[in-house]
């Protein structure tokens, strides 16, 4: 496990530009076993806690309405792939079979429902790589935690969303902080 994820949590942590991340003590990269003797936690180690989970809170929120957003769209793709080949279907009816026509309707549906599908399979994969990457970080923190014998329970509640902007109340409970 990297180091600086403890140092990460602390109040002792600095930011140097040539070694990055340090201890505020020391002014040294971390040299630790498993767990630092002197880390502090307080504000920030809260406020780390309360946005990943959060945030993880919040993805799983969104995850029924991607799903179904990535099926709408392929479905509305398909339709339109459907409509292409009845257009075809009746242009051989009517018209000479080696007539151009023939070929451009087809082509062009199927053309255009690569829009609406795309625009569905990429919202699917952003979703699977921002919520593999949440999932990652709390993951870490909740083991750099374990180390440290801190349990905590987080309570998120979601109030009525006005105008774009919802408030959102976390209530934080945390036990075996030194």
């Amino acid at each position: 496990m990297e180091l600086t994820r403890h140092c990460d949590l602390c109040e002792h942590k600095k930011s140097d530009f040539k070694l990055g991340l340090v201890c505020g003590l020391t002014s040294r990269k971390p040299a630790f076993n498993k767990t630092c003797s002197k880390i502090l936690l307080g504000n920030l180690f809260e406020e780390k806690l309360k946005q990943i989970n959060l945030e993880y809170d919040q993805l799983k929120r969104k995850r029924l309405l991607t799903y179904s957003y990535t099926v709408v769209f392929i479905f509305i793709g398909l339709i339109i792939i459907a409509t292409g080949y009845l257009i075809a279907y009746h242009i051989n009816d009517v018209a000479n079979k080696t007539s151009v026509r023939f070929y451009t309707y087809p082509l062009t549906f199927i053309a255009i429902s690569f829009a609406p599908m795309g625009l569905g399979i990429s919202t699917l994969i952003n979703y699977l790589q921002h919520i593999k990457v949440v999932q990652r970080k709390k993951e870490d923190l909740d083991k750099v935690l374990a180390l440290y014998n801190i349990k905590y329970a987080i309570d998120i509640d979601y109030q009525k969303e006005f105008h774009g902007t919802q408030e959102v109340y976390i209530d934080l409970k945390v036990k075996g902080v030194r």
